[in-house]
């Protein structure tokens, strides 16, 4: 239903329903699956909803950190590819290029493993496109 939600436009009750309906299933089923999914559709709602103050930021940034955590506790390479490329950038955005690398780098790598070099190639030209942080004084 949120799917459908999602596609009419009606973000509002589609993050409704994913947070109040099915992630409370996935937790206590301990679906670690279902967890990773529904953690990434709920970053992926607010971001479509417009991240406009610090609490809805948060809110991504939280579910996304768990999404990927979950995606590299399962090994599961198609989620790794997908959530770190997002998380990856979102994580640039707030600041923090080293771990914004790692996980830009480790979703790359699992492209590669899917056999998908063009969408690697492009994780690759972001992580080039990074700021980089400044240099350390030379003593």
């Amino acid at each position: 239903m949120a799917d459908i939600l999602f596609a009419r436009g009606d973000l509002d009750d589609a993050l409704r329903i994913r947070r109040e309906e099915e992630l409370p299933v996935y937790e206590r089923l301990g679906d670690l699956v279902g967890l990773c999914n529904v953690r990434f559709n709920l970053a992926q709602l607010r971001l479509a909803q417009g991240v406009t103050d610090q609490e809805s930021a948060q809110d991504v940034m939280e579910n996304l950190a768990e999404a990927y955590r979950l995606a590299e506790h399962l090994g599961h390479a198609e989620a790794i590819a997908a959530i770190g490329a997002l998380f990856g950038q979102v994580l640039s955005q707030a600041g923090a290029q080293t771990e914004a690398v790692t996980v830009l780098a480790r979703a790359a790598s699992a492209h590669r493993k899917l056999g998908r070099e063009a969408q690697a190639a492009e994780i690759d030209a972001l992580i080039a496109a990074l700021p980089q942080p400044p240099a350390e004084p030379t003593a």
